[in-house]
């Protein structure tokens, strides 16, 4: 008996020796919340013995970057786990980014046994990941949808930004990595919608170039170029897609923007499109990448004139594609009138959105075409919330209330922070120049009338929480500021604002709506009157 017990013992720790230990796999983790968009944990390796997490750094080439030794895990239960080793780069070393403005590493940490998540910490460089899980959510999206493509001759991108299309700055919904002039990444969603893929080194360079598309299940390809290029881009999918596509060539030739692009091609291929004086300075802009000798060619050309940068020919040719766009926002709406589906309502809500901010005279047909045709063909879908708030944010009706965190994460509900008060909502972002030298113009406004029953709400349109918080105290902004991290409350879509920086909306004690995006005198000679 006690030899089988014996031999018993042996075969279960030689079982336990030989096998390998399983390891669990999770790309692209689920993750709460993060302040950085240039750290990225792409991948983590689980198993009993260790973590391993698959990390990428992004910026600009030449950006000095740095893997602090202080970097640690906080697991779910409080418990703190070391970081043991990192491959790809040495702890406390600087290293320039690379052309490709991209470097991968991995990072070694003791296994966290029982945690359902953890938080990545390095305080040195001001990095704070939150909330990523060690277990992959069960998805029970509609669709399901992959992304494939390859990329021509841009050995600096190494990121792509997947976002929304119908906003005015992309915020990213995910990162998608390109590895060896390639990517793939899969997603799910709800709706057919718009979405867009932007290239991040544009995004860092603030010239960014939509390539947009339509989620639908299945797989959607693409053949993209560099900016200069952007025009062969290509992009093949399902049925959505290919009436997008359609739609885009159909458009191009009946109001000649295809004509006109090969002309400025071909003046710029042919060195006529800039003049002598200027061709030299604008070559070096496009080729130098030092950021002092590129704001001094700015500076130099920023005193210039149109008629001293730009040849006669190329002046015409803009002043063309001008009136094109004018012609095309008619043309586009008339398309949606003959053309009831999926692609014909994001034309429609981009076509409202313009003539939100440019062309207001065409708002009444837009919302007489969303009444008469999309609203009741689509009750229920995202574009029809976006385009009912074009409808109910007027003046005389009840302003929409919503729930937002604050910058420590505290849920505030709107109405209960104006209650009985004439209130300013204001919705800005940290990128919309014009947002904020309106906010910083209102604090003498807000200082003169908030012992009388006024206030100032804001809500912030980020990607990430710190460029709120740095915006409010370099701008000084004295009232309460929310935040909207990646459209997480589709606060934008539910005043209408769907591609814009934002809006403000002053209300009376009642919630009822006095002025939609009224100057600053307005607002001062409203609240004379009133209080």
């Amino acid at each position: 008996m006690k030899n089988q017990l014996l031999l018993m013992s042996i075969y279960f720790l030689l079982v336990i020796n030989i096998c390998p230990v399983r390891s669990e796999i999770i790309a692209y983790p689920d993750i709460e919340k993060v302040n950085t968009s240039s750290f990225e944990i792409a991948k983590i390796e689980i198993d009993s013995s260790r973590l391993v997490l698959y990390c990428d750094i992004y910026g600009k080439k030449d950006d000095k970057v740095s893997l602090s030794s202080n970097c640690f895990l906080k697991g779910k239960s409080g418990k703190i786990y070391k970081i043991n080793q990192s491959n790809g780069m040495v702890f406390d070393s600087v290293y320039l980014l690379p052309l490709s403005g991209n470097i991968s590493f991995q990072l070694f940490a003791d296994p966290l046994l029982g945690e359902t998540s953890f938080d990545y910490i390095e305080r040195e460089n001001d990095i704070l990941i939150e909330g990523v899980k060690t277990f992959k959510q069960p998805e029970e999206a509609l669709i399901r949808c992959k992304l494939s493509g390859v990329v021509i001759n841009r050995p600096y991108s190494s990121r792509l930004m997947l976002t929304k299309a119908n906003e005015n700055f992309p915020v990213a919904i995910h990162y998608i990595p390109i590895k060896d002039g390639k990517f793939e990444f899969e997603f799910t969603c709800n709706e057919f919608e718009a979405y867009s893929l932007v290239f991040y080194d544009e995004y860092l360079n603030k010239s960014t170039w939509r390539i947009n598309f339509f989620a639908e299940a299945g797989e959607v390809s693409f053949k993209l170029f560099p900016m200069d290029g952007r025009f062969k881009n290509e992009m093949l999918g399902g049925p959505i897609n290919k009436e997008y596509v359609l739609y885009q060539n159909l458009r191009d030739q009946k109001l000649g923007f295809t004509k006109r692009r090969m002309e400025v091609d071909s003046l710029i291929r042919n060195g006529l499109y800039y003049t002598k004086n200027c061709l030299e300075l604008v070559s070096q802009l496009e080729k130098v990448k030092d950021k002092s000798i590129i704001d001094s060619i700015k500076l130099i050309l920023s005193k210039y004139s149109e008629t001293d940068i730009y040849t006669d020919e190329a002046i015409r040719l803009s002043r063309e594609g001008e009136a094109m766009s004018l012609k095309m926002i008619d043309w586009q709406l008339n398309y949606t009138k003959e053309h009831c589906s999926l692609v014909s309502y994001y034309l429609l809500t981009s076509a409202t959105a313009l003539s939100d901010t440019n062309m207001k005279d065409k708002m009444p047909l837009c919302l007489d075409i969303f009444k008469s045709i999309y609203e009741k063909k689509f009750p229920s879908h995202p574009y029809t919330e976006i385009m009912r708030g074009y409808a109910d944010i007027k003046v005389g009706n009840i302003y929409i209330d919503f729930v937002a965190p604050d910058f420590n994460g505290k849920l505030v509900r709107l109405s209960d922070e104006i209650k009985g008060k004439v209130a300013l909502i204001d919705l800005w972002a940290s990128w919309c120049g014009s947002c904020r030298n309106f906010s910083k113009k209102m604090i003498p406004i807000y200082e003169k009338f908030k012992d009388k029953g006024f206030t100032v709400v804001g809500v912030a349109r980020e990607n990430q929480l710190k460029t709120a918080v740095n915006t409010v105290s370099k701008d000084k902004y004295p009232w309460l500021n929310l935040v909207e991290l990646n459209d997480q409350g589709n606060i934008w879509g539910k005043y209408g604002l769907g591609n814009v920086g934002g809006g403000t909306i002053l209300v009376d004690k009642q919630g009822h709506i006095l002025a939609v995006d009224p100057k600053i005198e307005d607002i001062d000679a409203i609240l004379e009157k009133i209080l």
